[in-house]
């Protein structure tokens, strides 16, 4: 029987998310920062919507990171953005409010 297997995290990284409950795996950037509803069937929608649980399939995690340009990699920079402090838009106006 084929299952998650807990060396994925150390390949891919933080942004994967393993549910226990539906036996699945998520994308946390997509699924916070979704931008493109993908179609029925497409990496986008598994690891969005219904999960990822092709065990046998490593390659779909790959396929679904994508190049530069894929939805996953705009997801993760959208992420990134939020997580700097420095472009907050408080901080923004904080800023010119001094000068």
């Amino acid at each position: 029987m084929r299952r998650f297997n807990l060396k994925w995290y150390e390949e891919f990284g933080f942004w994967l998310e393993y549910s226990v409950s539906k036996d699945t795996c998520f994308c946390l950037y997509c699924y916070l920062f979704d931008m493109e509803v993908g179609d029925s069937g497409s990496t986008q929608e598994a690891f969005v919507g219904v999960g990822f649980k092709n065990w046998h399939k490593k390659d779909g995690v790959k396929v679904h990171v994508g190049d530069h340009k894929s939805a996953h990699n705009r997801c993760y920079q959208a992420c990134q953005d939020l997580m700097k402090q420095k472009q907050h838009i408080d901080v923004t106006f904080s800023n010119i409010s001094d000068q």
